[in-house]
């Protein structure tokens, strides 16, 4: 897959749109202060410095599907933390069972290192040598080859799997590419007007030969603080207009935890 399918797929969306996506993907890496690695506590330290958390896990209490199926990675370190640059769900109004609903295509989003995290430095030194961060579903303008999903492990026809997507270019100079396969576990309604938090487990990953990239440990995922995203109205969902293409704004901040 080149590095730029983003930019080439047969996709119907605006080259506007994706031009905007990847403008909006800026990295600013850096190493971690004195005061950041002073700030690790005991059990941080012994786990080695790929398994340095970044940030607390968020608290669980007001999200109980996601607490429950959290149970067996309650201390899972958070290892890196993505938030969306610029990002799009993308729904589609199609015939349902009944009725026509508007069902979810694919998100769009390009992604950054957060910086809304407690070790904000070490968060960016863990993307290293990032140049782009994607987030769409695996299907979507077929932006994943047939053995890349094979490798993947997903089944197809058809293949659901939302991804992560990151490139990055070490001193070598040569694009490396790792991308990252889930499934949902658990989801909670925090704000009706917000898409939902969501756990997701890692199900498989593409990582290319010398990529600089501490995101291959993460078992989990986490879609936590966000906001928009939703679906239009039912009702501007008609007979009428079946096959159209709605871009809900939307944005997120993507937890990349490690089990222990």
């Amino acid at each position: 897959m080149q590095t730029n399918s983003l930019r080439s797929s047969a996709v119907s969306l605006s080259a506007a749109l994706v031009a905007s996506l990847l403008s909006a993907c800026t990295v600013d890496t850096g190493a971690a202060t004195d005061e950041e690695l002073e700030g690790l506590d005991e059990t941080e330290q012994a786990t080695g410095s790929t398994l340095t958390s970044v940030t607390p896990l968020p608290s669980f209490a007001g999200t109980p599907n996601i607490k429950a199926a959290s149970a067996p990675i309650a201390r899972a370190i958070v290892i890196a933390v993505a938030r969306t640059a610029s990002g799009f769900q993308i729904y589609r109004c199609e015939q349902g069972a009944t009725a026509p609903e508007w069902k979810l295509r694919t998100p769009l989003a390009g992604l950054d290192p957060a910086t809304n995290v407690l070790r904000p430095s070490i968060n960016q030194s863990r993307f290293g040598s990032l140049v782009g961060a994607y987030h769409y579903r695996s299907d979507f303008g077929t932006l994943l080859s047939a053995p890349q999903l094979e490798t993947l492990g997903l089944a197809q026809p058809p293949v659901n799997a939302p991804v992560w997507d990151f490139t990055f270019q070490p001193s070598s100079g040569v694009l490396r590419r790792e991308t990252v396969a889930v499934r949902a576990l658990a989801q909670d309604v925090t704000n009706a007007a917000n898409i939902p938090y969501l756990l997701l487990e890692v199900r498989g990953r593409i990582i290319e030969p010398g990529t600089p990239s501490a995101l291959a440990g993460s078992t989990h995922l986490l879609r936590w603080n966000t906001r928009g995203g939703l679906a239009p109205a039912a009702s501007a969902c008609t007979a009428a207009t079946l096959g159209r293409e709605v871009q809900s704004p939307y944005a997120a901040d993507y937890y990349f935890l490690a089990a222990q």
